[in-house]
Formats: C-alpha cells, structure tokens, sequence
C-alpha cells in the first residue's frame, strides 16, 4: 500500500471553521455585555434591577443569545467532525449536541422570564441560580466532554495530535477548576452570585486551535 497524505475534505473544513467561528462568538458577547450589562453594575448581571432589564429590553436577550451560543455551535462541529470521519468511540457526542440545545433553550427561556421578575434584584430571584446552572450544564454536560473527546480520539488517529492533545488537557483542567469553583455554591455555603470561574472565552480560543487544526491536518488515504 502507497501511504499519501490528504487534504481535509469539504465537510471537515466547514466543521473546522465552525469551531474557529466561536471566538468571535466570544468576542461579540464581550463587546455587547459591555456596552450594555457593564454600564449598570459593579460585577455580574446579579445585581440589576427589574427595571434595569426591562430597559435593556431586547439586548438583554442579545447577551445571552452571545453567551450559550459558542458551546452549541462548539458541540455542533464536533459532531459533525465525529461523523464525518467516522471516529471510534464518539458515539455518544451527537447525544451531547441534542442535550446541549435543550439545556440552551431552557437557558434562553429562563433569562426571558427574568423580564417579570420580582424582588430588588436578578440575583435574588430564584430565577437566577437556574440560570446559572443551566449554562454550566451546557459546558458540563455536553460541550466540555465532547472537545475532550473528540480530541483525543483525533490524536490518537495521528490527526494533528499536538494540537488535539493540548485542547484536550486545557479543556480537562478547565473543567476541574469550574467543578470546583461552582460545586461549593451549589451545595455549600457561597453563592453562585459570588462565583467566580476562568473567563469563558478561553474556551473560544480552545475551540479555534482545534478548528485550526483540523484546518491544517493532512491524514493518511491512498491504496
């Protein structure tokens, strides 16, 4: 058998640049929350007002549209990366792109409701803690495990293996640390208001190394 190298094909390439499509996914969210969200509070979104949302009106959904999208489009190309090249033991990531738009929507949904919310503040709804949860499940649950996944089956198939390896170690310690961070405010005494994790938009920059990656990648075909 003559072993040549390919270049990557039409799919593979549109799933790649998906993936880069999600820092300035990022980006746009950073400018938009700080152009709006950021000139009313000292910190988080915890601290606005009902009557602060209903000004912000439809950049409120704006933000947080900009916020869950890089993970569902994240989780998205990799499925279609997983199936367009047949990767073993990736099954399961297609399931993770159905659960991550689920999660997404009710995310959506929950920050509508913010909206008619009562109390002095975002944050003292019960609303809130929901909403929080249900953007953590979205990485958690479906768009963390699927990069890491994805990319060391990637490796492990000689596509672009030092690319693929460092995504799948930076996105493994970056979900550590959001497991740690977080779980003592679920279930102990700090809030999740207080918080404070690894800027998302790290994940962006994660996303477009592996999307440039791939992009780059020459894989063995020929007879």
């Amino acid at each position: 058998m003559t072993l040549t190298y390919a270049a990557p094909t039409t799919e593979t390439r549109r799933s790649a640049w998906l993936l880069v499509l999600t820092l300035p996914i990022f980006i746009a969210y950073v400018v938009v929350a700080v152009a709006t969200i950021a000139q009313k509070v000292d910190t988080t979104s915890a601290e606005l007002t009902p009557a602060q949302i209903s000004d912000l009106g439809v950049l409120w959904v704006v933000v947080h549209v900009l916020w869950v999208a890089p993970p569902i489009v994240a989780v998205i190309a990799l499925s279609l990366v997983a199936r367009k090249r047949q990767l073993a033991r990736t099954g399961a990531v297609p399931v993770m792109a159905g659960v991550a738009g689920i999660l997404a929507a009710a995310y959506l949904v929950v920050q509508l409701l913010g909206f008619g919310v009562g109390g002095e503040t975002w944050g003292e709804s019960r609303l809130y803690p929901l909403g929080v949860v249900l953007s953590l499940a979205v990485g958690w649950c479906a768009a963390l495990p699927a990069t890491i996944l994805v990319a060391v089956v990637l490796a492990g198939s000689g596509v672009a293996p030092k690319t693929c390896w460092a995504v799948a170690a930076l996105t493994t310690l970056y979900l550590v640390f959001e497991v740690l961070t977080y779980l003592p405010a679920l279930f102990g005494p700090a809030t999740l208001a207080e918080s404070v994790g690894l800027p998302p938009f790290l994940l962006g920059f994660f996303w477009a190394a592996l999307g440039g990656g791939l992009l780059r990648a020459r894989v063995p075909s020929g007879e």
